[in-house]
């Protein structure tokens, strides 16, 4: 049931015209189809009282952090995310909804191999992993099936991320880059704004379909474009072939592909279930709750 859900929801995208900058292009995707599912989303929660996440324990584990929610709302925490602060800095393996109430262990990895120490006694929303990093860690939790990432190798993308980049981090830390080429990146912002009724994107780079988020919130989609188009920025300024430009045809068949994909259950905490993706050049993973899809990631897979 909830496979087809997914498939008829991605079916109903309508692809836009591409927004170009500097190596990245991104294809807007709207959607008459609506999502009745009320949820907060990671920067509303962390805005109002009674939402945090933290480490597992005073000691801490690197694999998992805790999220308490204490409003009344289910809050939504997206697979790529970066949670800066506490012992280490974190990204999320695969999309959570985390239920009005609870209190659940969320599978994360880390993002800054050299500090293990107190900064902070909670996270706060960093920026986001580049679609790269995402996509392995999708195929990871997928292979698994139980939302955990190879932190050895996660360690290893965002060493030569931040090597490619000339960025040198005492701490390892992914966030450094972004904190450092800030200003590069406001550029792609403001250069790439997403139309209102977009409730996802897939972005190309280097003639590639680099990654697509879909929301079932468009707003949703409006306040996290910021931080994605950042993380797909840093990785445009590699881009070695910026004549590329894949027409909406690639970009039509690719979602095609998607809704086609075999769909696997994770394990995964929090509300609804989380479905790993496989077509014959896609991989991702989708959230459905209530017969609803509140997010889908999609990558590129040879």
């Amino acid at each position: 049931m909830n496979a087809g859900v997914v498939k008829e929801f991605l079916e109903s995208m309508a692809v836009g015209e591409p927004l170009l900058y500097e190596g990245l292009a991104v294809f807007p995707l709207t959607a008459e189809r609506e999502s009745a599912l009320e949820h907060l989303i990671l920067e509303e929660a962390l805005d109002a009282e009674g939402f945090q996440i933290t480490e597992a324990s005073e000691s801490g584990s690197v694999p998992e952090l805790l999220a308490v929610n204490g409003t009344d709302s289910a809050v939504l925490l997206v697979d790529g995310e970066e949670l800066v602060g506490a012992k280490q800095n974190r990204i999320l393996n695969v999309s959570v909804l985390v239920g009005a109430g609870t209190t659940v262990r969320i599978p994360v990895s880390c993002v800054e191999e050299g500090r293990w120490e107190y900064k902070s006694h909670d996270f706060k929303a960093g920026m986001y992993a580049p679609a790269f990093l995402r996509a392995k860690t999708s195929h990871e939790a997928g292979r698994t099936r139980n939302a955990r990432a190879d932190q050895s190798r996660v360690w290893n993308d965002v060493a030569c991320f931040l090597r490619n980049n000339k960025i040198m981090s005492f701490t390892g830390a992914m966030n450094d880059l972004y904190e450092s080429r800030g200003a590069d990146f406001e550029a792609y912002e403001k250069a790439l704004p997403l139309p209102d009724e977009a409730r996802g994107f897939v972005a190309v780079i280097d003639g590639r379909i680099a990654g697509c988020d879909v929301f079932a919130r468009p707003d949703a989609l409006r306040r996290k474009w910021p931080r994605l188009v950042r993380a797909l920025a840093a990785e445009a300024q590699e881009s070695r072939d910026r004549a590329a430009r894949p027409g909406a045809e690639r970009v039509s068949a690719f979602l095609k592909d998607a809704a086609s994909a075999a769909a696997e259950p994770i394990q995964t905490p929090g509300l609804g279930q989380v479905l790993h993706l496989k077509g014959q050049r896609v991989i991702g993973n989708a959230l459905v709750h209530e017969d609803a899809l509140v997010h889908v990631s999609l990558f590129e897979h040879e």
